[in-house]
C-alpha cells in the first residue's frame, strides 16, 4: 500500500475526531470489585485463621503503615522507608502466628518487592516476589481463595521485572500466559502451581471477570510506560494468539481493541483507520480510557512514518480530545500524546 493512500487513511480519521465520544462514568461493572474482594476475603481469613476481632485490628493498623509506604515508593524511594518496612516487619514477626502470619507476611513482602524493584536491585525483587507467590499458593490451598488473583498480579510483577532488566521477550511472553489463563482458566507456564487447578479459576467468577479488566488495562498503562517513546508500533506479542469467548460487554471492548492492533500490524491500514474510529465513537467506560490513549499514541506513529502532512493538526486534534473527553485523572497517560509529537518532531 502506497504512503499517499495511507495518508488518505489519515485524513479521513482526522475529520472524524469530533465526533468521538466522551468516557463514561457509568460502567458495566456494578460493584466495586476492590471492596467485594476485601469483604470476601476477609470473611475467608477468619474462617481459615480462627482469629479475634483484636487481632484484626493490630493488622489493619500494620496494613496502613504498610499502603503509607507504597504511597512514598510510587512517588520516590525516600531515605528510611526500608527501615520502616523492617519495624513493621518485627511487629508481624511479634504480634502473629500460623496461617494468619502467613497471611500478614505475604502482605508485607510485596512491599518490600516494590522497594528493591524501586532501587533497581531486580534479583532481590524477583526472589521476594516468588517467596509472596508460594506464601499465597499455600493460603489458597488452606480455603483463602481469592489470593489466588494475588498470585496473579505476583505474575504481572515479575513480567515488570523482566522488563526493567531489558528482558522483554520473557516478559511479554510471561504476560501472554497470565492473560490467557484469567481469561480461559487454562495454565501455560504461570508462576505457582496453585494455576494447575481449574477449581480455584472456577471460583469467584463474578471478581475474577472484573479483575481481569483492570488488570489487563494496568498492563496497558505498563505497555505505554514502557514504550512510549520508542519510535516502533507497541508489540502485540503479549497478548498475540489469546483466543477467548466474547460473552461480556468488557470482553468486547478488550477484543475490539485487540482486533483493531492487529490490523496495524498486519498493515491493513483501511480497516485498521476505519475500525478505529467505530472504536472511539463508542460510548465507553472511563476504566478504559488507557486503551484508548494506546491507540492514539500509536495512529501518532503511524502519522509520522509516512510522513502525513497534516500530523501537527493530528497531534492538536488528538491533544484536545484526550484532555476534554477523556477523564481528568486520566490526563497523565494523555501525556503520552505529548510525547510522542516530542519524539517525532524534535
Amino acid at each position: 500500500m502506497s504512503e499517499k493512500t495511507i495518508c488518505t487513511y489519515l485524513e479521513s480519521f482526522l475529520q472524524e475526531v469530533e465526533n468521538f465520544s466522551r468516557s463514561e462514568d457509568s460502567s458495566t461493572i456494578p460493584y466495586d470489585t476492590n471492596k467485594l474482594m476485601k469483604i470476601i476475603q476477609n470473611k475467608q481469613v477468619v474462617d481459615v485463621c480462627n482469629i479475634d476481632s483484636d487481632t484484626m485490628i493490630v493488622f489493619e493498623d500494620i496494613y496502613h503503615s504498610l499502603a503509607q509506604i507504597v504511597s512514598h515508593l510510587l512517588i520516590n524511594v525516600q531515605p528510611g522507608l526500608l527501615v520502616d518496612y523492617q519495624k513493621l516487619e518485627q511487629q508481624i514477626e511479634e504480634n502473629f502466628s500460623g496461617n494468619f502470619y502467613l497471611y500478614v507476611r505475604q502482605t508485607a513482602l510485596s512491599v518490600k518487592a516494590l522497594y528493591y524493584y524501586k532501587i533497581r536491585e531486580y534479583k532481590k525483587a524477583f526472589s521476594i516476589t516468588l517467596e509472596c507467590i508460594a506464601l499465597n499458593e499455600h493460603l489458597v490451598h488452606k480455603g483463602i481463595h481469592t489470593l489466588i488473583h494475588r498470585c496473579s498480579e505476583q505474575n504481572k510483577n515479575i513480567a515488570l521485572i523482566h522488563f526493567r532488566e531489558g528482558d522483554d521477550e520473557s516478559g511479554y511472553r510471561l504476560l501472554r500466559i497470565l492473560f490467557t489463563y484469567l481469561l480461559n482458566g487454562n495454565d501455560m507456564g504461570l508462576l505457582g502451581n496453585v494455576f494447575n487447578n481449574k477449581l480455584y479459576w472456577e471460583k469467584s467468577p463474578v471478581i475474577r471477570e472484573s479483575y481481569t479488566y483492570e488488570l489487563f488495562t494496568l498492563t496497558v498503562e505498563d505497555v505505554l510506560r514502557f514504550k512510549a517513546k520508542t519510535p516502533e508500533i507497541f508489540p502485540i506479542s503479549w497478548y498475540a494468539e489469546i483466543e477467548f469467548d466474547v460473552n461480556k460487554p468488557d470482553r468486547q471492548v478488550i477484543y475490539n481493541w485487540m482486533y483493531i492492533n492487529n490490523q496495524l500490524h498486519c498493515h491493513k491500514y483501511e480497516e485498521y483507520i476505519v475500525s478505529l474510529i467505530y472504536y472511539l465513537k463508542q460510548p465507553i467506560s472511563l476504566s478504559y480510557d488507557a486503551l484508548k490513549i494506546y491507540l492514539l499514541h500509536d495512529l501518532c506513529k503511524v502519522a509520522t512514518l509516512v510522513d502525513f502532512e497534516h500530523k501537527q493538526r493530528l497531534f492538536d486534534k488528538l491533544t484536545e480530545y484526550c484532555t476534554t473527553k477523556l477523564k481528568p485523572h486520566k490526563r497523565l497517560l494523555a501525556n503520552t500524546i505529548f510525547n510522542a509529537q516530542y519524539y517525532t518532531l524534535k
